[in-house]
């Protein structure tokens, strides 16, 4: 009776997926960003709360990462990719990526780093291209409204690149049925693509014999490494 009647009658907001939840901005560890009103509580996909970490200041990451971006085109890119994830839900812009492709030595890796240092830790952030659409679907589900990152498009099979290019960018969960019934609520995310390779992405899947479609090659757009 006491919690009925006495109780604080405080509303709270109880959502599984992060990114904008009004004026909040809910990492995937829980931690809300923004001075917000809004009581919430985050209870999604915990698995890389531990990546998502402070590790010095501001003015650490300026003068020992964001500062060798100045006159380099490729980490400028990578960095302004980051900075743009969280900003597409609130501009009402499409999802989208970029593949950086060279040789081992040209830096596609380290690019990578720097733009998951704006979300904490680069190494435990970092994702391979081994895994299936659907895993990829679930991971991009579980970064919404920030960035995920691809690293060496090699280990990858051709139809499982073919399918993330689609899937993970168009932001949409494929239908499936409910075991009452019916089917399952339909999940959305805004996401922004980095990924990293060797080959360019048509040269890569004409080597596998797969296609590398037009609408492929505007959402997630090969860009040599070398500047």
């Amino acid at each position: 009776d006491y919690l009925q009647t006495c109780g604080l009658h405080t509303p709270y907001t109880i959502t599984g997926k992060c990114g904008w939840q009004g004026s909040a901005y809910v990492l995937p560890n829980g931690e809300i960003i923004g001075k917000t009103k809004e009581r919430i509580i985050y209870n999604g996909d915990t698995s890389q709360a531990a990546a998502y970490t402070v590790s010095g200041s501001l003015k650490e990451w300026q003068d020992e990462i964001a500062r060798y971006a100045a006159g380099n085109s490729r980490l400028l890119l990578a960095l302004g990719t980051a900075l743009a994830a969280p900003l597409l839900a609130i501009t009402g812009e499409q999802n989208g990526g970029f593949y950086i492709y060279g040789d081992s030595s040209d830096g596609k890796t380290t690019a990578a780093l720097v733009a998951l240092s704006v979300f904490g830790n680069p190494q435990a952030l970092k994702m391979t291209w081994r895994g299936t659409d659907l895993g990829f679907s679930n991971a991009a589900l579980s970064r919404n409204d920030g960035l995920l990152v691809l690293d060496e498009i090699g280990e990858a099979y051709p139809k499982t690149i073919s399918k993330t290019a689609y899937s993970v960018i168009n932001g949409k969960s494929k239908i499936q049925g409910a075991k009452d019934g019916g089917n399952r609520a339909a999940q959305e995310w805004h996401i922004l693509l980095f990924s990293t390779g060797e080959y360019s992405m048509n040269a890569y899947m004409n080597q596998t014999g797969e296609k590398w479609e037009a609408g492929q090659a505007v959402r997630l757009p090969s860009i040599p490494a070398a500047t």
